[in-house]
C-alpha cells in the first residue's frame, strides 16, 4: 500500500503590517561623508522619527551612489510618483540638513518629491 502523499506547506503568515513604506538609500562614500560630515544621514534619522515615520521608512546606507561631484546625495524609493527618474527612485543630491528635512516632510509625509532637490540627469556634474 502506498503512502498517501505530504499535504502541501502552508503559506507563511502575513505580516501584521508592510515592513515599509518608502525606502532611502544613502550614500556614505567618501565624498559625500566629507561634504556632508554625517550631517544629511542624521538629520534624516532625527525627523523620521520626530515625524513618527521610523517604522514606515527604511533607510539603508550605500557605499557609493556614483554621483560624487553633487555629494552627499540620497534616493527615495516608493512614496509617491517619479517621472524620468532612473530605476523608479528620486534622486537628490547636495544634501544639507534643511534639504534632508523638506524631502521627510514634502516627499515622505506628503508623497510628493521635491521639484527643486531632485538630481538634474542632464547636469553637467552627474557622472555618466
Amino acid at each position: 500500500m502506498d503512502a498517501a502523499p505530504p499535504p502541501p506547506p502552508s503559506p507563511s503568515p502575513s505580516p501584521s503590517r508592510a515592513p515599509f513604506a518608502a525606502h532611502v538609500v544613502v550614500c556614505h562614500g567618501t565624498s559625500c561623508t566629507e561634504r556632508g560630515q554625517g550631517l544629511p544621514a542624521r538629520e534624516l534619522r532625527n525627523a523620521l522619527f520626530e515625524g513618527g515615520l521610523q517604522g514606515a521608512v527604511r533607510v539603508t546606507k550605500a557605499t557609493c551612489l556614483n554621483l560624487c561631484n553633487l555629494a552627499p546625495n540620497c534616493v527615495v524609493y516608493g512614496a509617491g510618483p517619479t517621472d524620468a527618474a532612473p530605476a523608479g527612485g528620486a534622486w537628490y543630491a547636495g544634501l544639507t540638513p534643511s534639504k534632508v528635512r523638506r524631502i521627510v516632510d514634502e516627499h515622505l509625509k506628503g508623497g510628493r518629491p521635491v521639484a527643486d532637490l531632485l538630481v538634474r540627469w542632464d547636469h553637467p556634474d552627474v557622472a555618466t
